[in-house]
């Protein structure tokens, strides 16, 4: 029964690998969650440890492609902030992982942090600064060219922003 449970995944696993490269980020995410039950159900029901265990040293990559699924998501909603967490999340997720004695796991986490840093750099170059970033970069602009009074007025606002955040 397991055999046909990993073959069932392995099907999974290659269409939700397929919608990634077509952009289909939903689909994704809903497909790298049922692999994800899947290897849950599997771990706690499988009768043999080596039916158990033989999907977890793959936790790593399925967790990276859920979190690149949910952080483009989040990109196209605008919401760069929700897809920097989603990325840290995973990351954390990764971290937590008990090591599965299988080399696998061991190149699938190093994968996985790699891919993860690429898609942070990736979403911090596309996010657009906030109100408050902006204001700091004015401010410097503004005592870079001796505008002091301007200056002052941009110290100002920055700091009620602050205060009201």
């Amino acid at each position: 029964a397991c055999q046909e449970l990993f073959e069932e995944g392995a099907r999974v696993y290659g269409r939700y690998a397929f919608l990634l490269q077509i952009k289909d980020y939903d689909r994704v995410v809903r497909d790298t969650e049922r692999n994800m039950e899947l290897f849950g159900f599997i771990n706690t029901y499988g009768e043999g440890e080596e039916d158990r265990l033989n999907l977890e040293k793959w936790w790593p990559y399925i967790l990276r492609i859920n979190a690149t699924a949910r952080s483009m998501l989040a990109q196209h909603r605008g919401d760069f902030d929700d897809a920097l967490e989603v990325v840290e999340e995973a990351r954390e997720q990764i971290d937590d992982l008990p090591e599965v004695d299988a080399e696998e796991f061991f190149v699938e986490r190093k994968r996985s942090h790699e891919a993860l840093d690429e898609l942070e750099e990736s979403v911090r170059s596309k996010r657009p600064p906030s109100r408050a970033e902006k204001l700091e970069q004015e401010l410097q602009e503004a005592v870079d060219e001796e505008e002091f009074e301007r200056a002052a007025s941009i110290r100002d606002e920055l700091n009620e922003l602050r205060n009201t955040a």
